[in-house]
């Protein structure tokens, strides 16, 4: 892997960050394609939980579907709790789509700078 044999801490924690957004995404995703499953209950995804867990195996398993997934809590005020909200789930999505980009610019950039330094500065 490109994190482990060149590109340091900084791609380590950039490659963990896809990791964690990755699979965060595909919780959000599952939330959505069961929406209107009757008895189906939204799972939740912690970012930063995801993140710790996938920086806590960077030498075992690559990430998994349903890393830091837990059953949602039940709304205040909702009738029958843990229902997919549409709307919510969108909005998480695009928030999570933002990080992913960001980060992969930062693996881009951070890899346009080892060329950079291996073609000894030049274009």
């Amino acid at each position: 892997m490109f994190a482990e044999s060149l590109g340091g801490v900084t791609a380590q924690m950039l490659t963990v960050g896809l990791s964690a957004a990755t699979a965060r995404h595909q919780i959000i995703a599952g939330n959505i394609a069961n929406a209107n499953s009757p008895g189906y209950v939204a799972r939740e995804a912690d970012f930063s939980r995801l993140f710790q867990s996938a920086y806590a195996q960077l030498g075992g398993a690559r990430a998994q579907a349903g890393w830091g997934a837990m059953p949602a809590l039940p709304a205040s005020g909702t009738a029958g709790g843990g229902a997919v909200e549409l709307d919510v789930e969108i909005a998480k999505l695009s928030d999570n789509t933002l990080r992913y980009q960001s980060l992969l610019r930062g693996l881009d950039r951070h890899i346009s700078n080892l060329a950079y330094v291996i073609a000894d500065g030049r274009k």
